[in-house]
């Protein structure tokens, strides 16, 4: 399986499209965070459509997600978010990086 096969492959017992709950239309990012004490986190998985996915699936939801994944998103931050059951089929990868924020806490 390719690397590009394998970020858009769907949760293993799903097959095909439909049957969800929920569908989440969002982005994908890279976030580097600092805390107000200085400490710091690097290139953490983010974007509206994580975050919003991981709360349809903490209700028991089924969830499926349609983004654009940058060539350097991390393919272990969505093989754990497959893993808990959100349905990957709809996210399409793009040559080039992420889009990366920083979010500074004050």
């Amino acid at each position: 399986m390719t690397e590009n096969e394998r970020v858009m492959s769907p949760v293993a017992d799903r097959q095909g499209r439909g049957g969800h709950h929920v569908i989440v239309v969002g982005n994908l990012t890279i976030d580097d965070v600092v805390r107000a004490n200085g400490e710091t986190t690097m290139a953490s998985p983010g974007g509206n459509a994580i975050y919003a996915a991981t709360g349809a699936l903490i209700w028991g939801l089924s969830v499926g997600v349609v983004a654009r994944a940058g060539d350097d998103f991390p393919v272990a931050a969505l093989d754990r978010l497959r893993d808990a059951g959100l349905d990957t089929g709809g996210l399409r990868p793009i040559e080039g990086p992420t889009v990366r924020n920083w979010v500074i806490y004050e």
